[in-house]
């Protein structure tokens, strides 16, 4: 107790109570449970934007958009510029995985306790990774075929940065209900309308 305890045994404990009521444990448990579920909402985004970024970037085969007229052998083109790029990281990123912090999880108190070894990144994680990363890439899929459609260059990298900024947008929803279903987060809603 950190009120009524002698020194020594402030000094050895592992946890002092500060205000000498156990129900402070209760509370602090809940909230550790809910930053962590946070941050198991917020690490799938951007492992999901980094992959994307380098595919929308040009980097890879199969990932490079042709000049009209031109064979992609001569004059490969990133999909997205680096303009375009930054918008996505910074607009369409952060504030929505800012956000995501300020989700509340009452139930996940109601959950068994993690293993502390278990990994960060659990297999419903991975799984939203997966699932959304395929889901993106066919929809990406339509905009890399623009130009063979006899769209300019200009349009088809507007497409690509237009669908890139409202799926990093659309997918901070679902990314929210991996494990545990939170309250209402208006702060994710003022984000993604703002961005």
């Amino acid at each position: 107790m950190g009120q009524r305890g002698s020194d020594v045994s402030r000094e050895v404990a592992d946890i002092v109570l500060m205000d000498d009521n156990f129900a402070t444990i209760v509370a602090a448990i809940e909230e550790g449970r809910s930053i962590y579920e946070n941050i198991q909402k917020f690490i799938p985004l951007p492992v999901l934007h980094q992959r994307r970024a380098g595919a929308a970037g040009g980097a890879g085969p199969g990932r490079i958009l042709c000049a009209r007229g031109a064979g992609c052998r001569r004059r490969p083109v990133p999909a997205a510029d680096a303009a375009q790029l930054l918008w996505i990281n910074i607009v369409a990123d952060g504030p929505p995985a800012l956000a995501l912090a300020l989700d509340r999880n009452p139930a996940s108190c109601s959950s068994r306790p993690r293993d502390p070894k278990a990994p960060l990144l659990d297999p419903a994680s991975l799984r939203f990774i997966i699932v959304t990363g395929v889901v993106r890439r066919r929809w990406r899929a339509a905009a890399v075929l623009l130009p063979r459609l006899g769209h300019s260059l200009g349009a088809t990298r507007t497409a690509v940065f237009l669908y890139e900024s409202l799926a990093q947008l659309a997918f901070a929803y679902p990314s929210r209900h991996i494990s545990v279903v939170p309250l209402r987060n208006i702060a994710l809603h003022l984000a993604v309308v703002a961005a």
